[in-house]
């Protein structure tokens, strides 16, 4: 299980970009522009083809490199997309990610803190499951420390969706119809 852990962090990295590219993609089509994201996503599969055979000697650690790298090389794509469908500067489109950014980072740190002092202690496949289930606590509590609103609005939201109330919907998504 050990090997696995480093490619699991290497995309668990790119997957914060994944995150975002979602957010984007929808803002894209939202808007009709409907070919950028094919284009986005044509060129994230020719980055593939070349970054994964420079990587493969890696083994999965390499093709988890390989994702990360085509992420980030598309990242500054993306913006630039927004930026012309939307007017949005970089920061605009990044001022979002802060809060839920930095408890991510903050979680990830504590719990790569702590799983020295776990493994020895609950052996390595009881203390990943302990790490996970700390991060997955401690994220929540980080990002209502650094913005209850932002908590406050996303409870409010999911409680909106699971009662399935549109007219509360489009209140916490700023609708103005």
């Amino acid at each position: 299980m050990v090997w696995a852990v480093v490619p699991c962090q290497i995309l668990l990295v790119s997957g914060l970009r994944t995150c975002h590219g979602v957010f984007d993609i929808s803002i894209l089509r939202g808007l009709g522009h409907v070919g950028l994201p094919l284009i986005a996503m044509a060129l994230g599969i020719v980055a593939h083809a070349s970054l994964i055979p420079s990587f493969v000697d890696l083994g999965i650690a390499g093709v988890a490199v390989a994702f990360l790298l085509r992420s980030l090389l598309l990242w500054p794509l993306g913006h630039l997309f927004i930026s012309r469908a939307t007017e949005l500067s970089l920061r605009q489109q990044l001022q979002p990610m802060a809060a839920p950014l930095l408890a991510a980072i903050l979680m990830a740190v504590i719990v790569d803190a702590g799983l020295p002092v776990l493994v020895p202690l609950l052996g390595a496949s009881f203390a990943l499951v302990m790490g996970i289930s700390i991060g997955g606590l401690l994220y929540p509590a980080i990002l209502f420390a650094i913005s209850p609103a932002l908590v406050t609005r996303l409870v409010n939201l999911v409680s909106a969706l699971r009662h399935r109330d549109r007219n509360r919907l489009g209140q916490l998504l700023g609708d103005t119809v």
